[in-house]
């Protein structure tokens, strides 16, 4: 009854306007991915629209411009360093980035840990509420704004030899979902694991750049996208009774 079920009827596709999504090759599709998945029913009460976020940035403004300039700057001098951050936070196989690494990750930092059963089931599940709501949330953002990606920007306004690095995802661009994910996630487990807190933070930070160095994503898209995630991780940890930096052993 979560309503992720349901099918989105071609009838509430929004009139075109200047700057709306366009699927763009090789992964065209005229419908983008999952456009419903923003009401689909949360586990801890909110949603996007609630949450203290910034609007997209103008399309065809001056600020709109220079963040498109900095995605095409970035893919002509991409260090193989930064090629290697993209891809690593990309689709993986057998479980589709980032949600299934922050789970793998979580898995590796319980064994060094070594943590109990019930303090392992207790991070788990906090960790997976909180990536499950903060994708909601950014899909409800998405598909608010229907914001186009750098590639069709960068087409239409004549820059046509810019190819990112990564496949554009077929869906639109603010915020990035990575991003998102990634800024719950670091939320969630900086609070029951503080002594790992920076660490997380650089992951949720190195993931959302990925996304730049992929040129698939605005910096504001990353920036915005961690802020609403870790909002989101506030918002579930606050449900659940725990207390920023209280830790995962001091819970009951």
């Amino acid at each position: 009854n979560d309503g992720a079920e349901r099918v989105w009827p071609i009838s509430e596709r929004p009139v075109p306007f200047p700057g709306m999504f366009e699927g763009t090759p090789p992964l065209f599709a005229f419908n983008p991915l999952e456009v419903s998945a923003g009401s689909w029913l949360t586990w801890v009460e909110g949603s996007g629209a609630e949450l203290d976020i910034m609007d997209p940035l103008e399309y065809g403004s001056t600020a709109f411009h220079e963040a498109l300039d900095e995605v095409i700057q970035v893919a002509r001098s991409l260090t193989a360093e930064q090629l290697n951050i993209a891809e690593k936070w990309h689709l993986d196989a057998g479980s589709i980035t980032p949600v299934g690494k922050w789970n793998r990750y979580a898995l590796e930092v319980i064994e060094e840990q070594q943590l109990d059963s019930l303090a392992s089931l207790r991070l788990l599940a906090l960790l997976n509420v909180a990536m499950a709501d903060a994708t909601i949330a950014c899909w409800q953002v998405k598909y608010h704004w229907w914001t186009l990606r750098p590639v069709t920007a960068a087409q239409q306004r004549g820059d046509v030899d810019f190819k990112p690095a990564l496949a554009t995802p077929q869906h639109p661009s603010y915020v990035s979902g990575h991003a998102t994910a990634s800024g719950a996630a670091a939320q969630t487990l900086g609070a029951l694991l503080p002594v790992r807190l920076e660490s997380f933070d650089a992951m949720a930070e190195e993931a959302a750049m990925s996304r730049l160095y992929g040129g698939i994503h605005y910096r504001h898209d990353n920036d915005q996208g961690l802020r609403l995630g870790r909002l989101v991780g506030s918002r579930v940890l606050e449900a659940s009774g725990i207390t920023l930096l209280q830790g995962v052993v001091d819970t009951n």
